[in-house]
């Protein structure tokens, strides 16, 4: 799955960049569009794959509002930012935003879920760090004596 999901930002990213970016509409209607695109596509597949849907008045509010948070605010506002960085700074810089999430997941783990920190994911974090800077064009400049 995890193949599958990076296969699938190989591909969406440059197709974002070819097919949708380019147009002249806002990144907003473009990500509600697509988003709108991707809700119909779910109604279809979902009770195919996970069965039926839960009865709404079962749910709780909190549920409700945090279903509805993760989307307008964890889905939304990111599909329009990331429209607008592919705008500006092209396909190959919001690729890359996509490989420091691993790096804020697990500082998000050890800061507010007290998660236990091993040394390989500040190894794992510090090479994905130096491959975005250098995917970016940052290089180091050595000191010269």
């Amino acid at each position: 799955m995890c193949f599958g999901a990076a296969m699938c930002y190989a591909v969406a990213i440059p197709c974002q960049k070819k097919f949708i970016a380019g147009r002249a509409g806002s990144g907003v209607s473009m990500a509600a569009a697509q988003l709108l695109v991707a809700l119909g596509q779910f109604a279809v597949a979902a009770p195919l794959l996970a069965g039926p849907p839960p009865d709404p008045a079962e749910l709780s509010t909190g549920v409700v509002l945090c279903v509805l948070a993760l989307g307008a605010l964890g889905t939304g506002i990111a599909f329009v930012l990331n429209y607008q960085v592919i705008r500006v700074a092209g396909a190959s810089t919001s690729t890359s935003v996509t490989y420091l999430m691993p790096v804020v997941a697990t500082l998000v783990g050890v800061l507010i879920l007290h998660e236990h920190l091993h040394w390989n994911q500040p190894a794992g974090a510090a090479v994905v760090l130096a491959g975005v800077a250098v995917s970016q064009g940052l290089r180091l400049r050595r000191r010269t004596a």
